[in-house]
């Protein structure tokens, strides 16, 4: 028995639905077990179509409010990049203000250093 936690595969569950239909049109199908029966294939035709068709309005409806969130992302990132420029142009850049929006002090960077540059070779 094979478990039944992943999903079937696209050309399976298509071939399926094409033999679900292939066997409706069989006049003198009588299966013995009655959860073989074509009334029982076809309410299970039903519930995976019903249940494919709110997986993807599911899904639709999970992309919109992804897109929602990532505009709100996008939103609050350059009004913080707005109020971190008036935060800096009002108090300076080695302000505890800035510091405390999570800027660096200007103060609190190495300065610069000359790089040695080697003496010529005396040929």
């Amino acid at each position: 028995m094979e478990k039944k936690m992943r999903r079937l595969s696209k050309s399976i569950t298509e071939k399926n639905v094409v033999a679900c239909s292939n066997i409706a049109t069989i006049t003198n199908y009588t299966p013995v077990k009655e959860e073989s029966s074509k009334e029982m294939l076809k309410l299970h035709l039903d519930q995976m179509l019903d249940a494919k068709r709110m997986e993807a309005d599911a899904e639709v409806k999970w992309k919109a409010q992804r897109a929602s969130a990532i505009e709100a992302e996008w939103q609050l990132h350059t009004t913080m990049q707005a109020c971190k420029a008036y935060v800096v142009s009002q108090f300076g850049p080695d302000s505890n203000e800035a510091e405390s929006i999570g800027l660096k002090k200007k103060s609190e960077y190495k300065k610069p250093k000359r790089k040695k540059t080697p003496p010529p070779d005396k040929a």
